[in-house]
This record gives structure tokens, sequence and C-alpha cells, in this order.
């Protein structure tokens, strides 16, 4: 790992910004100098400063001070949080990588992260919702008593969102998405208020309470088409889809088929899947 001050020198110089310019209005040139040399340390607050003057993200600056790599803990979580489908031999390696980062530091996350790839391996195996529920309600009994969740643990709760009845899913989501409501205009909370509400759809249309389902997809529609979220968007046709073939009995084969055409022009054949079985298993329509 590169040190934040050469780091800061490098950059300083490749965009011509003078150590003057860099240090104006956050601290003394000589103790900005002295952190590019590495004599002394900076308080955070001057680092965030220091890193608007440079017009960079910590992310974009944490991932350069790592030689243009993610950090082992950053790389498992990116890996969790963003796999399409639960497969076993994915979610194996995510548990060898936590349990090896957790012979270094303890990391409730990480923990977590381990409880509940056990808990979707066995739900794959074996087909069990009850089992892999109660492998999760161990996470789920150590975050339900907090005041606030962030969205580390918001991402935990919506990956076992799922494995838990619709009654206490809805007293989660509703909590989950109060605590993402004081984010405001924070792009990623409003993202994952989608999510988190499209996960919930599928409880719902498992629970056959489709007109909630498709009041929460129809809203939630916009949210995706307003961050590009093309999949999301696929998978909220499908089921909008699947809830008025069963309201109605005679629409939803336009909106289920849209969806589906979205996945195959995205290449995403294994979601397609995914979506037809749900079709299969809850809608009233052909495809």
């Amino acid at each position: 790992m590169n040190n934040a001050g050469t780091l800061f020198k490098e950059i300083r110089r490749n965009k011509n910004f003078s150590q003057e310019f860099m240090a104006k209005g956050v601290l003394t040139q000589s103790a900005y100098s002295k952190f590019e040399l590495g004599k002394n340390e900076i308080s955070y607050a001057s680092y965030i400063q220091l890193l608007e003057k440079l017009e960079m993200t910590q992310e974009e600056f944490a991932y350069m001070q790592n030689d243009y790599n993610y950090n082992p803990h950053e790389k498992l979580l990116l890996d969790f949080f963003n796999l399409p489908f639960n497969d076993s031999k994915q979610l194996d390696a995510i548990i060898k990588t936590s349990r090896e980062i957790l012979k270094n530091a303890e990391n409730e996350v990480v923990a977590d992260i381990a409880v509940i790839c056990e808990a979707l391996i066995l739900l794959v195996e074996t087909n069990d919702m009850e089992q892999a529920r109660k492998k999760a309600e161990v996470v789920w009994s150590r975050l339900a008593d907090r005041h606030y969740w962030y969205l580390s643990e918001i991402k935990i709760i919506n990956s076992i969102l799922f494995l838990f009845p619709s009654a206490a899913a809805k007293e989660m989501t509703k909590k989950v998405i109060t605590n993402l409501k004081r984010y405001g205009d924070f792009k990623e909370a409003n993202k994952l208020i989608g999510i988190v509400n499209l996960n919930l759809s599928f409880l719902l249309i498992r629970e056959q309470e489709y007109a909630e389902a498709l009041g929460i997809i129809e809203h939630m529609s916009e949210v995706f088409k307003e961050y590009a979220m093309y999949k999301h968007l696929a998978a909220a046709y499908v089921r909008k889809g699947i809830c008025l073939s069963q309201l109605t009995l005679s629409e939803g084969k336009e909106d289920a088929d849209k969806g589906i055409l979205m996945l195959e022009l995205l290449e995403d054949y294994t979601l397609r899947d995914i979506l037809i079985g749900e079709i299969q298993n809850h809608g009233k329509l052909q495809q």
C-alpha cells in the first residue's frame, strides 16, 4: 500500500497543483509539505478537504493507494452484495475469504456474511427454508434491537429478507426504509430502497398478497428508471405481470414479456430463467 502523502504528491504534480494551492485554507504549507514527505499525520477533516482539492473521492483514492486494487475486506463486500443469484461455489468461496479475514481481525459484517452464505448454501442444497431461516436468525437477532442501521447492515438484512414470512419481512422493510430515508438524496440509499422493496414484492407474491405487491412494484419501477437499474426494472416488470395476471386474469403478459426481453437484451440469462420460474410458479399467464 502506498503512503498517503506520497500518493497526494504524485496526484498533485500530475494535476499541476502547487503545495500552496493544496494547503490554502486547510493547513500550513509547511505542515502539508511534511505530510507529503511522510513526516507527519493530518486530521481526517484535513484529509477530506485535501481530497476535494484534488477533485477525488475517498473510494478512488483508497483504490489507488492499494495499487489499484480493492483490499480483501472491500472485495468481499463487493462479491457478496453483488451476487446475482445463489450459487453454492461462489458462496463457498466467500465463506473461505471471510474466514481468512476473520483470522486477522474481528468484524461483525464479515462474520454475518459467512453465516448468511452458510444459510444460503443450505437452502440451495436442501430447499429447506425453515432450516436456512434458523441459521440466518443468528444475524437478525444481533441486528434487530439496534435503533439505527447503516448501509452495510441494511444490505445484510436485505440478503436474508426473503427467508422470513411476509409479516415479519414487512416490519423489517419498514424499519429499513425509515433508516434509509435519513440519508436524504444519497444515491446508494435511494437505490437500496428500491432493491429492498423489490425483494419484499417477491415475498408478497409468494404469500399471494398481489395487490400490495403491485403497489410496491409500480412505485419502485420509477426508482429503477431514474437510476438506470435495468435488471431490477426487468424483474419489476415480470412481477408486475404476475400480479396483474392474478388480480385481473386478463392482463400481465405484456409486462412480463417486456421484462424477459430486457434480460435477453442484457444477456442475463440466469436472472431471466429465475424469473421465468417465478412466472410458472406464481403467474396465470403463458410464456
